[in-house]
């Protein structure tokens, strides 16, 4: 739902609309937050008030046709820079730390290696890889090498992308509470328990479930699309990065939306980074863990 306060409209110079919600401590430490698939900026709007009493001031943004933010036709993953530096000039910031969840770590890593001058600090959280990795390995996860094998076909990977985009927010839209309770049974029991907390519940469903299901479809099925193709990029590591700023990796072990090799594999090949894994815990570690994870990045 639009609060006025929070969630602001602004033009870029194509004349598309990019919607983001401002968060926390509007005098605090600035960060850019990514989010997750499908997902828009209110991913992280239940913790406004934890991000104010850590001084962080959470600038968190809507991709291409998710939430408020204009559709955008044959977009590639590294357009998402471009719409970042208007914004930034936007609202003044010269340097920031950016903090990507789930599939919003692609998008993180990708402009944080092209503009490392702006960062301050970089943070992935249950992060799919932005570096390809060997899937073909039998110590990988089945779907990770199903994916990659999609993923080679364009037309398989759009169809995949809608039916599975059609089938999650449209399931919230005939019956959110339905769908969400059916959700609870998937996590493991440390992520069950945050998201069984009354407040959080009431958030997801009162707030954060409108604004997502209100865009068209398509804006969410090309950004898992684009998330499909970046798995087999051609562009492969075969050495070690280093960066000037520092760069963390958040995982739970039983994640089994992104499973945690994601994580492992890409930590190894950045230098300056340091991997934190949590024992038991699944994909949601950026709630049961928010403040820690601010609070690493603010330091």
């Amino acid at each position: 739902m639009l609060n006025e306060e929070r969630d602001i409209e602004f033009t870029l110079s194509d004349s598309r609309i990019l919607g983001y919600a401002l968060l926390g401590d509007p005098r605090g430490k600035p960060i850019l937050y990514f989010h997750g698939w499908p997902g828009t900026r209110l991913d992280i709007s239940c913790f406004h008030k934890e991000a104010k009493e850590l001084g962080a001031r959470i600038i968190s943004i809507d991709r291409p046709g998710c939430g408020l933010s204009t559709y955008q036709e044959r977009r590639k993953i590294s357009d998402w820079s471009f719409d970042i530096n208007e914004l930034a000039e936007e609202l003044s910031l010269d340097k920031f730390s950016i903090l990507g969840f789930s599939t919003g770590g692609v998008y993180a890593l990708d402009y944080a290696l092209h503009y490392p001058e702006r960062i301050v600090k970089l943070g992935l959280v249950s992060s799919i890889p932005y570096f390809v990795i060997d899937y073909s390995q039998s110590s990988h996860p089945f779907q990770l090498r199903m994916i990659k094998g999609s993923s080679r076909f364009p037309l398989l990977g759009r169809t995949i992308s809608h039916i599975l985009s059609s089938a999650g927010i449209n399931n919230y839209r005939r019956n959110p509470e339905k769908e969400y309770e059916k959700s609870l049974k998937a996590l493991p029991d440390v992520d069950r328990e945050t998201w069984l907390d009354p407040s959080i519940k009431e958030w997801f469903l009162g707030d954060y479930i409108p604004d997502l299901i209100q865009p068209n479809l398509r804006g969410y099925s090309y950004d898992l699309f684009l998330m499909l193709k970046s798995l087999t990029n051609p562009e492969k590591l075969s050495h070690k990065i280093g960066v000037e700023y520092p760069v963390y990796f958040w995982h739970g072990e039983n994640d089994n939306i992104v499973p945690p090799i994601s994580s492992i594999e890409q930590q190894k090949l950045i230098l300056n980074s340091e991997l934190i894994l949590y024992p038991l815990e699944g994909h949601k570690v950026i709630y049961t863990h928010f403040n820690e994870i601010i609070s690493k990045l603010i330091a």
